[in-house]
């Protein structure tokens, strides 16, 4: 999965906070799919079946969250690439986005 959502970040270069929000509401999302009490594991008839189950999608999700984090916990650190965009020259010249530039150090 974060994979995927590598290669659809370099393959649309929308903007970093933009991937950070993104990001940010799958992890929501696979937190709320964690919680939620039929996943992954309803409709086993034998008990011991469901609870190794449910133990086997809790430890899925959880590993799917923490490479999130570890693959893009430092993506709030690249707002600068923004500074590389050429069409905001002009802009840049008027208001300057200091907070991308701060992020450098």
């Amino acid at each position: 999965m974060t994979k995927a959502l590598l290669r659809l970040m370099w393959k649309f270069q929308i903007g970093v906070l933009y991937y950070a929000r993104i990001l940010n509401v799958a992890k929501v999302e696979l937190n709320s799919q964690r919680e939620s009490t039929g996943c992954c594991y309803s409709g086993r008839s034998d008990v011991e079946d469901d609870r190794n189950y449910k133990i086997l999608s809790f430890e899925i999700i959880d590993n799917i969250i923490m490479q999130i984090d570890k693959r893009f916990g430092d993506l709030e650190k690249l707002r600068f690439v923004s500074l590389a965009d050429t069409s905001k020259f002009d802009t840049y010249s008027r208001n300057f986005p200091r907070s991308a530039f701060f992020t450098i150090s």
